[in-house]
This record gives C-alpha cells, sequence and structure tokens, in this order.
C-alpha cells in the first residue's frame, strides 16, 4: 500500500495543476521572451497584449496574454492588442501568364 502513496500524490497533483489551469511543460509565449516595451512584446505573437496601465499589479508582466492582464487588473483601455483584417474587394482568378510554361 505504502508504494502506491509517491503514484497517488504525483496524480493528485497534476489534477490540482490541471484544474489550476497549469499544464505541465506549458509556457507563455508573450512572458517567456523578456520583452520591455510595446512594439518588442506585440512582434513576439498576435496573441500577445500589452498593458500601459500604472496600476498594473506589481510583479505582472506588462506583456501578457490580453486575459491574464484582465485577470491583473489592467484597465482594458489601457491594452493594446491590434487584430488584422483582410477584405477581399474583388475576386479575380488567376491567369497562367509568366508562369515559364510552353504549353
Amino acid at each position: 500500500m505504502r508504494a502506491q502513496w509517491p503514484g497517488q500524490l504525483w496524480a493528485a497533483l497534476l489534477a490540482l495543476g490541471a484544474l489550476a489551469g497549469v499544464v505541465v511543460g506549458e509556457s507563455n509565449i508573450c512572458t517567456a521572451r523578456g520583452v520591455n516595451s510595446c512594439q518588442q512584446c506585440l512582434a513576439v505573437s498576435p496573441v500577445c497584449a500589452w498593458c500601459s496601465d500604472e496600476t498594473l499589479s506589481q510583479g505582472s508582466p506588462r506583456c501578457n496574454l490580453k486575459e491574464n492582464l484582465l485577470k491583473d487588473n489592467c484597465a482594458p483601455e489601457s491594452i493594446e492588442f491590434p487584430v488584422s483584417e483582410a477584405q477581399i474587394l474583388e475576386a479575380r482568378p488567376l491567369s497562367s501568364k509568366g508562369s515559364g510554361s510552353s504549353a
């Protein structure tokens, strides 16, 4: 019975970690790069956001996932999280001109 105890403890710790949203081996790309500016932060990944709020919780990284910044009490109006958008204005088929084929 005693030999099973460490395995059961490990399983319980993994379950608690999963419940807390912590996954073994997972990292937050936004906080892992150690950026110091908004420009650097937004260049890391499209999922990263920057908080310019001076009252951000002490010790909280300014470059983080948007939902983490909100949890850390960054004011929503202080979050930089640009979203790119594309719109097709005219859909035309591609031609074979200039493809280099001699057929």
